[in-house]
């Protein structure tokens, strides 16, 4: 029983040096070098927003959408019609 842990013990001191060292990240991260940079969507022209609002209703569920647009219209201290 012993054995586990003192081979716990000897982990960090058999493996100070990569544990304590400091590494590099930026080959990780994955650059974009080609376009413009994001835009907020107030600041697109009308053409990019039809575009975005299509992209975003082809991947998240009406309901969903629905739910979003009235929490941001109550936030916003405006009230939605109910269509029912």
């Amino acid at each position: 029983m012993d054995g586990g842990i003192v081979q716990r013990r000897k982990i960090p001191q058999n493996n100070a040096k990569w544990l304590t060292g400091t590494i590099k990240l930026s080959a990780w991260v994955k650059q974009r070098l080609v376009g413009r940079g994001p835009q907020r969507v107030w600041e697109l022209s009308d053409r990019s927003k039809r575009r975005k609002t299509k992209e975003l209703r082809a991947q998240v569920p009406d309901a969903t959408l629905t739910y979003a647009a009235q929490m941001s219209l109550r936030a916003a201290g405006k009230a939605m019609l109910r269509l029912s």
